[in-house]
């Protein structure tokens, strides 16, 4: 199981602590699952099975969601530290593979960080964050951008714009996954104007943010990411240029995130199921604010 690259060793000894409990956590969860679906796989009708492998696998997603992924949150995702080479800011929150009575069941969750990314509708003033995105994604995003409906965006309105032209895919699978829109935008940025992790997001993403926000330091950023040790987060300095942040609209710079995107990906026998869940930290609480199911 891998949960991000930590700062130092006493954060690595945490890790490995965190990383127990986790395990414990879903050895506790599953086994009761795996019990029903034995007692289901009795039944003649496969339809039946089937839809009972679904359920439990909807049912090991909210467990998830409510109990490692919420311990992940809570304890891990304020440490995480990218090597700065990452092309997206995504890390493997959970993957495991279990086999009882003769049942397999496999979990993976993969999480982005929602301030790594480029804000979808940003002001103006900082539109030209886009060039931080690979050349195709950034006219699909367009696009999009051109006619969004009124309201909150989710990936979901992408996946309708995709669709049409049959040009990206929408979700991502991992941290390998370059393609995929949604390791490149974020629909819920803190800050619409964006905020961005310097631990976690791409350093062309950064230099981009920090040459609108009239800041300095990248080397600095670069080599501490480099050592996998938490970065210092910019601040203007003397005769540096103001960029835009005299119009409150320049992008806003954190050593940690408050957003995170996940895809998480159940397997309980014959069924498959993958969702997209997106949660944000509200008064010190982690809550989810948008839950999509992702096509097979």
């Amino acid at each position: 199981m891998a949960v991000g690259n930590l700062c130092d060793g006493r954060m690595v000894r945490r890790q490995c602590g965190v990383a127990l409990l986790l395990v414990l956590a879903m050895i506790i969860l599953i086994v009761p699952l795996a019990v029903d679906l034995a007692q289901i796989s009795t039944l003649t009708r496969l339809e039946e099975r089937l839809s009972s492998q679904e359920s439990l696998a909807s049912a090991l997603r909210r467990a998830i969601e409510s109990g490692p992924m919420q311990e992940w949150l809570s304890s891990q995702s304020g440490h995480i530290v990218l090597d700065p080479t990452t092309p997206t800011p995504c890390v493997t929150v959970l993957d495991q593979l279990w086999i009882l009575d003769g049942m397999e069941y496999a979990f993976e969750v993969h999480g982005w960080d929602q301030c790594g990314m480029v804000p979808f509708g940003a002001p103006a003033t900082v539109a030209s964050l886009r060039a931080a995105l690979p050349g195709p994604i950034e006219r699909q995003a367009a696009a999009v951008e051109a006619t969004k409906p009124a309201g909150p965006i989710g990936l979901d309105q992408f996946r309708v714009a995709v669709d049409a032209t049959h040009s990206l895919r929408v979700f991502p699978t991992d941290a390998r996954d370059t393609e995929a829109l949604g390791a490149f935008i974020a629909t819920h940025p803190p800050r619409p104007e964006g905020m961005i992790n310097v631990n976690t997001a791409p350093l062309t993403l950064i230099e981009a943010a920090m040459a609108l926000a009239g800041r300095s330091g990248i080397e600095l950023i670069t080599a501490s990411r480099e050592q996998h040790k938490p970065a210092p987060v910019p601040t203007a300095l003397p005769g540096s240029p103001r960029g835009v942040t005299g119009s409150g609209a320049a992008p806003q710079f954190a050593g940690s995130s408050s957003a995170w995107a996940f895809r998480i990906d159940v397997h309980v026998g014959r069924a498959d199921r993958s969702w997209w869940v997106v949660y944000l930290q509200r008064a010190g609480r982690w809550e989810c604010v948008q839950r999509l199911v992702i096509p097979g």
